[in-house]
């Protein structure tokens, strides 16, 4: 796998997930949403970001196999 998509694309993904969950407590401190949406989002956002990782370490088993 090209290092450019584990290396930047996934990390982007990581970095996008994290900016997002923060968006989720400024608009929770805003009003805009509930505790409980907040608390629904932050699971969704937690099993994709093991999904992500998951992707990670898939990729990165798959490298070390072929090389």
């Amino acid at each position: 796998m090209p290092k450019a998509f584990t290396g930047t694309f996934l990390d982007y993904s990581r970095a996008s997930l994290a900016e997002t969950i923060s968006h989720f407590y400024v608009a929770f401190d805003q009003g805009y949403i509930t505790a409980d949406n907040l608390s629904d989002m932050r699971k969704f956002s937690e099993k994709v970001g093991r999904k992500i990782n998951g992707l990670v370490s898939y990729l990165h088993q798959a490298t070390n196999k072929t090389n």
